[in-house]
């Protein structure tokens, strides 16, 4: 969707007009007649632009990172306008255009964050986005006959302090846009999400494809160059730089973000290699072909070029001198049979023929077709294989590869090549390569896949949580005690499980389920769960808990007055917990992570049985409950590395 996005507004770029509408704007008259005059000829442009708000709109819906794709369309849309103001031209168009794509989500996307309760939490950041971008447009689209240096000076001055406010004044601001809603900032909670770390080079390389990236940034420097060295002003040469530049700095900072920028790498690398296809001009080859091997001589190419197919086939597949053999004598059998065939409509000699092969091959269309297949389609097809693989199935699939290759230097050494000298360590190896793949498939080495792919639940989660969705039947979904885990693990509880979680893939409620899979007793395990029940019944109005639920606490003695009130002091002021440094600053603690550290040593001054009681208590008058958690060895850390 977002591709489609930048499809369409690349198509509203490319089909308007970039005319002087008003022609004075401290005239009414002229403003409300130059915008009408606008609205009737760039209906289609408008249009494009409308596609690219409602796509848009349509993301926001199922994603918050929305903003994402609104900040590099207004990214775009400033520098072109400071442009537009150095070549004197009119951003009227472009603003609107603008405007139109993205103020359509904005507006559309209300009423889901209104009826969610998340504008503060998310629909905040593209609606200052919108805000900045109609305030930029304002000052640039008015100023269009004043001097370009005035107008780029005076609008950088502005943005200098518009920085400086939200840095320094306007901080939680500040940090909603300049943090992409959180998503380049490093917190502890991020060091524990994998896709969260940046990629080492290699893997953002090769997610890509070694050659297609190294085509793509060439060919983000061949626009450049173009725009600004050979004035060739494209709007949509600019709109694909800057829509490639800050994806790859997105994919560069975290490994979620490749996904982000494959389709622009793609389109990118796939426009340099089409340039480079055309440079060989390899239309003249069929042209040549024809004219010496008669009527039917487009034929007997195509039969030419797929006997080559064949043997290259039988040259991995079988040995090298077969497949050599193969394509020699299927191309001459070919070239034999277009030579007789050809015979009753020219005189041509066979060696004349041939002549002419000669003539059509020139050295850059060889060079240009091994590039292309041996460094392009080669390696992007079996990195496309790769990544539709899972994980899971990927060694199965890694043997198959191995099989299929033919001889050795196309597989690789089955040792660590260091202890060729070990005696213990080769006897490992009586049987090769071959005997690690087809008796040890369960070995999770891999020797040809493994650079990417998708990963699904193993099969022992799939049947725990098949069982826990038969569980609790009598209720709702949403009305059935709770399951625990960590929060990679709590939309499958809610889809497959169907049970409610404690903790999401949102980043929901992640506090008190690390400070349970970390508690150090079946006394602390289950006096936090009932601190998560009591922190829900703290009403966030009065601060104080409601009549049913206080009398219980207090009676019996579960807790004292100063205990409960204190419980209710620390729900609703968090972070007036968090440790101080030295210097008086705060530590580097979640705030809730530091009412719970607070919290819930209230609660263990009960024994174990008391706070069993207790929770029993709570459960009947609150009909909340948590009773099922799950664990597997991939929620403890094994090492100092992610993933280790």
């Amino acid at each position: 969707f977002g591709t489609t996005t930048f499809f369409f507004f690349m198509r509203a770029l490319t089909v308007s007009n970039d005319k002087k509408w008003v022609s004075d704007w401290t005239n009414f008259d002229s403003i409300k007649q130059g915008l009408n005059d606008f609205v009737k000829s760039e209906k289609l442009a408008l249009g494009y632009a409308g596609l690219a708000g409602m796509t848009i709109a349509m993301i926001a819906m199922s994603w918050k990172g929305f903003p994402y794709i609104m900040g590099i369309i207004a990214i775009y849309l400033g520098f072109q306008m400071l442009i537009n103001a150095f070549r004197r031209v009119d951003s009227l168009t472009t603003g609107m255009l603008g405007l139109v794509a993205l103020g359509l989500p904005v507006l559309l996307s209300y009423p889901y964050y209104q009826t969610m309760g998340f504008i503060n939490t998310w629909w905040e950041a593209p609606a200052y986005i919108l805000l900045g971008y109609m305030m930029m447009t304002a000052l640039m689209v008015t100023t269009r006959d004043l001097p370009w240096l005035l107008v780029i000076g005076s609008s950088t001055l502005i943005a200098l302090v518009f920085y400086l406010l939200l840095t320094y004044v306007f901080t939680e601001l500040g940090f909603l846009l300049f943090s992409g809603q959180g998503y380049f900032v490093r917190t502890k909670l991020f060091d524990t999400i994998a896709e969260a770390q940046p990629p080492k080079f290699a893997d953002f390389v090769f997610a890509f494809g070694p050659v297609s990236l190294w085509l793509a940034l060439f060919g983000v420097g061949w626009m450049a160059y173009q725009l600004f060295y050979q004035n060739q002003w494209k709007k949509d040469y600019l709109f694909v730089m800057v829509w490639a530049l800050v994806s790859l700095y997105m994919a560069q900072s975290a490994v979620r973000f490749i996904f982000n920028a494959t389709p622009i790498v793609s389109l990118i690398s796939g426009w340099i290699t089409w340039l480079i296809i055309k440079w060989a001009d390899f239309p003249v080859i069929l042209q040549i072909w024809s004219s010496y091997w008669g009527k039917r001589g487009n034929l007997f190419y195509w039969l030419s070029l797929f006997s080559l197919g064949i043997g290259f086939w039988f040259f991995f597949t079988i040995s090298i001198l077969v497949g050599i053999l193969t394509a020699i004598i299927l191309i001459v059998l070919v070239m034999v049979i277009g030579h007789m065939d050809s015979q009753d409509d020219d005189q041509y000699r066979f060696r004349d023929r041939l002549s002419g092969l000669r003539k059509s091959f020139e050295m850059k269309r060889a060079f240009v077709a091994l590039f292309v297949g041996l460094f392009i389609f080669l390696p992007n097809t079996f990195y496309g294989y790769d990544a539709g693989v899972p994980f899971e199935d990927k060694k199965e699939h890694d043997a198959g590869v191995y099989n299929f290759l033919s001889y050795d230097f196309l597989r690789p050494e089955e040792y660590d090549y260091g202890q060729r000298n070990n005696a213990t360590y080769m006897s490992q190896f009586s049987e090769g390569v071959s005997g690690m793949y087809s008796s040890n498939l369960s070995s999770n080495q891999l020797w040809y896949m493994g650079n990417t792919g998708p990963s699904f639940p193993s099969d022992y989660w799939i049947e725990g949580l098949e069982w826990l969705a038969e569980q609790d039947t009598n209720e709702t979904p949403e009305n059935r005690p709770g399951f625990m885990a960590w929060w990679d693990y709590g939309f499958w509880a809610i889809d497959i499980g169907e049970h409610p979680t404690v903790a999401d893939n949102f980043q929901f409620g992640y506090q008190i389920a690390g400070n349970f899979i970390a508690s150090q007793s079946e006394h602390e395990a289950i006096s936090l769960l009932l601190y998560r029940i009591l922190e829900t019944e703290v009403n966030r109005d009065t601060g104080k808990f409601n009549p049913d639920v206080r009398n219980k606490l207090l009676e019996n003695g579960f807790l004292s007055e100063t205990n409960v009130s204190d419980f209710e002091h620390i729900v609703m002021n968090p972070g007036d917990y968090i440790p101080k440094n030295s210097d008086g600053s705060n530590q580097d603690i979640n705030k809730r992570n530091a009412a719970i550290r607070a919290g819930n040593p209230i609660l263990m001054t009960m024994d174990r049985s008391t706070i069993a009681d207790l929770l029993w208590e709570m459960e009947q008058i609150t009909g909340k409950s948590i009773r099922y958690f799950a664990a597997d060895t991939r929620m403890m850390a094994y090492g100092p590395n992610i993933g280790e």
